[in-house]
Parts: structure tokens; sequence; C-alpha cells
């Protein structure tokens, strides 16, 4: 789809990895994956009933968007941090906020709404919901 790579390019990659050609050039899902973080271990891992978590000034935050037109396909903002182990054996990370807007919607009117979510000054308010 996009004229600015040459099919010399492409017959390089597809001779690499056809498996990685055929998801990252021919827009084909990752079936074999779809067990890559089993169930359970995940289940163990999420708190349940709490939405979002109150930034900390100690934490670097980063944003995800998932944007869309409005009419078919959701729009996602995902806010995380990383974290340091106890003893700094290591680093997980976490999940502070999740929003999904299902459509029909406006994308101005969800873009305003997500660049809320994501502005500095919201450091200082309350951010947790629970229940």
């Amino acid at each position: 789809m996009n004229p600015n790579i040459s099919q010399t390019f492409l017959n390089r990659e597809r001779l690499k990895d056809p498996v990685a050609f055929e998801r990252e050039y021919g827009a084909e899902f990752a079936e074999d994956i779809a067990g890559f973080i089993q169930r359970d271990v995940l289940d163990s891992s999420v708190v349940r009933n709490r939405f979002e978590l109150q930034p900390e000034a100690r934490f670097r935050y980063f944003c995800f968007v998932d944007t869309s037109g409005g009419s078919s396909d959701s729009m996602v903002l995902a806010i995380a941090h990383a974290c340091k182990e106890q003893g700094g054996k290591g680093t997980h990370f976490v999940l502070d906020l999740v929003k999904e807007v299902r459509p029909p919607f406006s994308p101005d009117q969800v873009t305003a709404e997500f660049a809320t979510d994501i502005k500095p000054e919201l450091c200082t308010r309350e951010r947790i919901r629970e229940g």
C-alpha cells in the first residue's frame, strides 16, 4: 500500500521471514501468538474494580492511542509506567488507565476527552475510581 517501499525491499523481507512479512506487510493476523500470555497469569495481574491509578511524580508516564474515524472501530487511550522491582532485581509495567470509546462517536470530541486525561496538570487531581 505504500508506494515508497520498493519491490526489491519487499522481496528481501519476504525471503528473510515469510511469516513476519505477512504480518507486517500483508496485514495477516498473528494466530500463533494467541496464547502468548496464559489467561490465568493475566488474570492474576489484574486488580479487579480498579479503573484508574493516581499519577505519582516519581514515575515517567507513557501514553498510547489507537485512533479511529468513529464509525466502525473503537478509539482507545492507555497510560502506563515502568516500576523497578524492590531490590532492583527487575522491572514490571503498570497500566494506569485504559479507556475505550465504541462507535459511533465524534473523533474530535473523543480526542478532546483523551487530551484532558493526559494533560500534565492532571497529576494533581484524584484519579482513582474504584467499584
